[in-house]
């Protein structure tokens, strides 16, 4: 994806707010669920562990699978959250963007220049910020392959927006962008993506990021028009919505 510098600048800052603050909110309510679990568990064993003292002597024996609460509801809690590993990644931006990048050197090389910088495995609490920004950068070549390869560009955004327009044809009011958006999500992230809340919210985030990139730009050149789809696209690609098991 070539573009210019102060361009490449104000994505790259605007993609990792925006970033941030979709790990964050995730995050943190991933790890608010496994403290409330671990509170209760920690309350049953406790509440546990006082009846089973003063009942042990009637001989009071609690089944093996009611006891099997606490700790390993917390662990099967911790279990669930994880992340794609470089395959599933891979395997995953290919299926969405339709682009093989077998088959093209740019994404092909991306993804090897990439390849360590990607996870591993699945754990979720070895994923950190190098990680993210190489999902970023290996997203990135696959929207902007995918722009520039016209059959799968149009089967890609047909629906929802024409590249071949500016900014000021389809992306010029509150109407276009939303509707822009709302294609995106479901090319990207599919229409059941989880409570419609978060979505919402997530989606008024990536109206502000849509809002950043065209700021500048000229509105009446459909290059900025296909340079921000392709922005959005790397953002939404990469974002924990696909990333996250």
């Amino acid at each position: 994806m070539k573009l210019n510098n102060n361009w490449k600048t104000k994505f790259i800052s605007s993609f990792s707010a925006l970033g941030i603050l979709i790990l964050f909110n995730q995050c943190v309510g991933q790890y608010e669920e496994i403290q409330e679990v671990q509170f209760e568990a920690t309350v049953n064993d406790t509440d546990n562990s006082s009846q089973t003292n003063s009942f042990h002597d009637e001989g009071d024996i609690v089944p093996e699978e009611e006891a099997e609460t606490g700790a390993t509801e917390v662990a099967r809690t911790a279990a669930s959250v994880g992340v794609l590993n470089f395959e599933q990644i891979d395997a995953s931006f290919q299926s969405i963007t339709g682009v093989d990048r077998r088959l093209f050197s740019d994404v092909n090389n991306a993804y090897i220049d990439n390849f360590l910088g990607l996870p591993g495995n699945n754990s979720v609490k070895e994923y950190n910020a190098s990680h993210t920004m190489a999902v970023f950068k290996v997203a990135s070549a696959y929207c902007a392959r995918m722009k520039n390869q016209t059959d799968l560009s149009n089967n890609f955004y047909g629906g929802f927006i024409n590249l071949n327009l500016s900014p000021n044809q389809v992306l010029a009011n509150a109407a276009q962008k939303s509707s822009f958006i709302d294609g995106m999500i479901d090319k990207i992230w599919g229409v059941d993506v989880g409570d419609p809340s978060v979505i919402e919210q997530t989606k008024q985030e990536m109206l502000v990021l849509l809002d950043e990139l065209l700021e500048g730009e000229s509105p009446t050149s459909s290059a900025t028009t296909r340079r921000v789809a392709t922005g959005v696209c790397a953002a939404m690609l990469s974002a924990p919505q696909i990333i996250y098991l």
